[in-house]
């Protein structure tokens, strides 16, 4: 299977490097990397063919991992030449626009799936499971803290780049239901979230950038256990009962892009040899998570739906 990689800046480098592991397993047969900068393209190393634009019919997958604004047209464009797609979040920066890619990969019969990379944490998978099971028991309280030291990025608001992850995480776990009252505050820089679902349970996303420390943390509370989960480390995370705490060990953890990626290739062959597939997120959870992440950014309280 041939790979394109639609911009080449830190996130794209990242899907090079794995698309290059999985070319030595033999899922990928070409990679080719696009980008409008010539100089960053001469420092990819990973691609058998580099470009400034993507030349038609060269790829049974393209990555979109330019800036979110560019995101609609780029998007657009790649689905009408018939190609399928991973677009790095945001799908687009509105509802309207995010609406008009779903339906152009709908009419065109293509695959398209948005880069929620926590869904693919091995340690979040592993725990959605065990809520599933009931080890958890009544799902209470969702927490998703992630403090950087990084500067932030100029044009970017955090709760688009960053707060989208606790969205989505906390969404999928609750069965993918929405979030019946919002409300947020905050800045580009620093923001903060509460989500309010049915019987009461609450999620809170508190993001920033420019911190003294690092923070990345996922807490997942029931009435019987809470999961404490670093998102930095795919292979273990934390689960506190009545009993005291207790590390629970992840078997041969994948890291999350490789899955995901994984897991896109899988669908996309499926696809071509006209066989069931999915993909996770699904349309309405990507759809979700730019209208909940666009009213948070424009409206600083708010009750959902309005």
């Amino acid at each position: 299977m041939n790979v394109g990689v639609v911009g080449c800046g830190r996130w794209g480098r990242k899907h090079l490097q794995v698309l290059q592991s999985l070319k030595g397993d033999g899922l990928v047969e070409q990679i080719i990397a696009v980008d409008s900068n010539p100089e960053v393209l001469a420092q990819i190393k990973q691609a058998d063919f580099k470009y400034s634009s993507l030349p038609e019919n060269s790829c049974d997958l393209v990555i979109l991992a330019t800036p979110s604004t560019d995101h609609f047209n780029h998007s657009l464009r790649l689905l009408e030449q018939e190609n399928h797609l991973l677009v790095e979040k945001p799908l687009a920066c509105s509802e309207e626009e995010a609406a008009q890619v779903l339906a152009c990969a709908q009419k065109h019969g293509r695959i398209l799936s948005v880069g929620l990379l926590l869904r693919f944490h091995p340690a979040i998978i592993h725990a959605h499971a065990q809520l599933k099971r009931g080890n958890l028991g009544q799902l209470l309280e969702f927490n998703f803290i992630r403090r950087k030291t990084d500067n932030a990025r100029v044009g970017a608001d955090v709760m688009e780049e960053i707060g989208v992850h606790g969205i989505d995480l906390a969404c999928h776990l609750l069965g993918e239901c929405d979030p019946r009252t919002i409300i947020s505050s905050g800045d580009s820089i620093g923001a903060r979230m509460t989500l309010e679902f049915a019987h009461g349970i609450e999620a809170h996303i508190d993001v920033s950038w420019e911190t003294e420390e690092e923070i990345n943390r996922i807490e997942i509370i029931g009435d019987k256990a809470t999961v404490i989960i670093d998102s930095n480390n795919h292979s273990s995370y934390k689960m506190i009962d009545s009993s005291g705490e207790s590390l629970i060990i992840i078997e041969q953890p994948i890291a999350p892009l490789e899955a995901e990626v994984r897991h896109l290739l899988s669908a996309v062959a499926a696809h071509e040899k006209g066989e069931i597939w999915r993909i996770n997120p699904d349309h309405g959870a990507a759809l979700r998570c730019v209208k909940i992440t666009q009213k948070a950014i424009y409206r600083p309280a708010l009750t959902w739906p309005d």
